[in-house]
């Protein structure tokens, strides 16, 4: 029987070598992307529903959780600047509604904060958002 003795460090090409020579387009390809907006929720969304099939109490605990993170991005988006839902959200109507409920929110609190009404010193309500 022959065996052959193979240095396994020299075996394998170095990746910059099969990519070729061009060193900018190995650093692209090395990159994390970044990552996508409400993907994290949606992917708790699916297991939620998934959840239904094993455990009804349990994914209403879950399916709760989920909505609730949903309104969470939704108020964080209004401070960010960004008036449309993840797109993550698109087939999912209850995600995109606690999307919109997180946001709404956010929006009225800024209003108040800046109500000039709502801060008096008189201590009587605004009539707007009383």
């Amino acid at each position: 029987m022959h065996t052959q003795n193979v240095n396994v460090k020299t075996a394998a090409q170095k990746p910059s070598e099969r990519w070729g020579e061009n060193p900018q387009r190995n650093i692209i390809l090395s990159q994390e992307l970044p990552p996508l907006r409400g993907m994290a929720v949606r992917v708790a969304w699916g297991m939620a529903q998934v959840m239904r099939v094993i455990d009804e109490a349990r994914a209403r605990y879950e399916e709760a959780e989920v909505l609730h993170e949903a309104e969470m991005e939704g108020y964080h988006d209004f401070h960010s600047g960004n008036p449309v839902p993840p797109g993550m959200f698109s087939d999912s109507p209850q995600l995109i509604k606690a999307w919109k409920k997180g946001w709404g929110f956010a929006a009225g609190a800024s209003e108040m904060a800046e109500c000039s009404g709502c801060h008096s010193e008189n201590g009587e309500p605004c009539p707007y958002h009383d």
